[in-house]
């Protein structure tokens, strides 16, 4: 019974699949006509493998470019605090100047309750 190939296989159980064939394949010596057929089979085998191999090689310069803009991106967060804080540090605190350079600046802190009523003070 032949074994059916489906596109869920995994690309390691074809190419076993394919080189068991071409295996088989060369034991069949005296057909000429087989033989050919073992060159192409053989030939579709080294063209899958070097696919692969690119394929991998792309996928991994692919998460090399991903790590390496992540890390550039935390490096410009940082030196951006940095500066921030030193213009923090220069122009002080409260400074509304710091607005320019995206730093709220810190201001009187509020009472979140309201203020109770003075006692001495008459309304009426």
């Amino acid at each position: 019974m032949a074994k059916k190939t489906s596109k869920s296989q995994s690309f390691q159980a074809i190419v076993t699949d394919l080189e068991s064939l071409l295996t088989e394949l060369r034991a069949l010596r005296s057909n000429p006509q087989v033989i050919s057929f073992a060159g192409d089979l053989w030939n579709a085998v080294d063209k899958l493998r070097a696919l692969k191999a690119r394929q991998l090689a792309r996928h991994t310069a692919g998460r090399l470019a991903t790590q390496q803009f992540k890390k550039a991106m935390d490096e410009g967060r940082y030196t951006a605090s940095r500066i921030r804080s030193y213009l923090r540090g220069c122009l002080g605190h409260r400074n509304q100047e710091l607005v320019r350079f995206g730093v709220n600046p810190s201001g009187k802190r509020r009472s979140r309750t309201a203020p109770e009523p003075d006692p001495d003070t008459d309304v009426n």
